[in-house]
């Protein structure tokens, strides 16, 4: 499979289904980790205006329309789109949010014209990241802040989505090796405000001997246990030595109020 190809996948019906696991809430682990992209989206929402770079079908958009200016999605599956639409327009709140179908890598959006910029669950299938980091800069104004979800090169769960891949259940994933995760943002005109980091162990994936032990869902039980106000998996994937191996990386940064960056081609 192309990259094109692999990431089509996402057309498919089976897989436009599973976008309610992006706001699943059935374990602690899962909870807390929703809730805190919806914290990070409020902490900067209010009277602004967002764009949801891949939004999918709007789990974390919808929620926090109301106290925006402007609420935009943008995806490349028009599938995605199509029920985002539908689920809206179930919703009453179809007039508040505009939705574009679109590369995150080639946005149709005029330069500045965004005060916040989030992408979950995302970018690490999207090819060539690195355009799409100074896409996002590009898009928005000078001052306003971008939370980007980064996937991990250097982690067991990378092996987890390669072998996922291979097996046709998700598109090809594009990890970033942890020690230049900065280096990119940096490159693209942000300046890193915090940067949280999650999943030490995949804790999904195929149920083999090899990989049982780190796959098992037992483990959101216990790495959703909560300590001084945060899950003990943060506090284990974000310790000096494990957070290099840790798979899930929540960037939030800030464009320079001076940008004047170049466009990665």
């Amino acid at each position: 499979m192309d990259n094109l190809e692999s990431r089509n996948i996402y057309n498919e019906e089976r897989l436009i289904s599973r976008q309610a696991l992006y706001s699943d809430r059935s374990t602690p682990y899962s909870r807390e980790l929703v809730d805190i992209r919806l914290n990070l989206i409020k902490q900067y929402s209010q009277g602004k205006r967002i764009l949801d770079l891949c939004c999918g079908t709007g789990a974390y958009l919808t929620p926090i329309s109301s106290s925006a200016k402007t609420s935009v999605g943008l995806d490349f599956s028009l599938g995605m789109l199509r029920e985002f639409s539908r689920l809206i327009s179930q919703s009453g709140v179809l007039s508040r949010i505009g939705l574009v179908a679109a590369d995150a890598n080639d946005p149709p959006l005029a330069s500045r014209s965004f005060d916040l910029v989030f992408s979950y669950i995302a970018l690490y299938q999207v090819p060539n990241v690195q355009k799409a980091i100074h896409q996002t800069a590009r898009v928005l104004d000078n001052g306003g802040i971008a939370i980007l979800e980064l996937g991990n090169q250097n982690s067991i769960n990378a092996r987890i989505s390669l072998l996922s891949y291979k097996q046709g259940k998700s598109a090809k994933p594009f990890l970033i090796p942890y020690k230049e995760m900065h280096n990119l943002i940096n490159g693209a005109g942000f300046r890193i405000l915090e940067h949280r980091v999650f999943q030490i162990l995949p804790m999904w994936g195929p149920r083999t001997i090899v990989y049982l032990p780190v796959t098992t869902k037992l483990w959101k039980h216990i790495l959703g246990l909560k300590f001084k106000g945060r899950m003990l998996d943060e506090w284990i994937s974000s310790s000096r030595w494990l957070r290099r191996y840790a798979f899930r990386h929540f960037v939030i940064c800030q464009k320079g109020k001076d940008y004047s960056g170049s466009l990665i081609k």
